[in-house]
């Protein structure tokens, strides 16, 4: 959500990891104050596995944060892990 009082435009959305964490969409217009907008992303988790952590930037015309760094947490469970028969 855009807490201050001006228009937020995100200029970009950069993953940290271009192979396993693909950014797909971030707003285009400005996000008015009180407003809110959707970053899209996803995991490729193919040769992942355990906890991981990927972090991705979002830099906006925010005047005081114009540089965000967030983080996507997950545990990966492997498919050798998984039972091999359900009852």
């Amino acid at each position: 959500m855009n807490t201050g009082t001006a228009p937020l435009k995100i200029c970009s959305v950069r993953a940290s990891c271009a192979s396993c964490l693909t950014v797909h969409r971030y707003p285009a217009e400005l996000i008015p104050p009180g407003e809110s907008g959707m970053i899209s992303l996803s995991l490729t988790t193919e040769n992942l596995s355990g906890k991981v952590q990927k972090q991705f930037l979002i830099q906006s015309n925010d005047p005081k944060h114009p540089n965000i760094l967030c983080s996507i947490y997950a545990a990966i469970i492997s498919d050798d892990l998984a039972p091999s028969s359900v009852d």
